[in-house]
């Protein structure tokens, strides 16, 4: 029996996934290395112990902000100005993630 060829995929859709590749495995390890500064005693924006006990507790956004971080909630993109903390280097690797979903849209 003869073996059937499907369609070739159109050049677009072969760059666009080449582009969402990269961009999330680059997000991914930027990701994994804030996260393991941060569990490895770098200096962090949050308290992880008070974010996870008041998620928990069913405690708002905005309490929990308060307790963890000691200000109150920042909106957007605000560990672009925090790069300094383990886990804002972790949220810009999920922001880079995030970023490649956007590329093709």
């Amino acid at each position: 029996m003869p073996e059937e060829k499907g369609p070739k995929p159109l050049l677009s859709g072969v760059i666009y996934g080449e582009c969402v590749y990269w961009i999330t495995l680059i997000g991914m390890l930027i990701g994994i290395i804030g996260m393991v500064l941060y569990f490895f005693g770098g200096k962090h924006f949050f308290d992880a112990e008070t974010v996870i006990s008041g998620l928990l507790s069913g405690k708002s956004a905005t309490v929990i902000w308060q307790e963890a971080a000691g200000r109150e909630s920042l909106h957007g993109h605000w560990y672009l100005h925090q790069l300094s903390y383990s886990d804002a280097i972790a949220m810009l690797g999920i922001g880079i993630c995030c970023l490649s979903a956007v590329v093709g849209v």
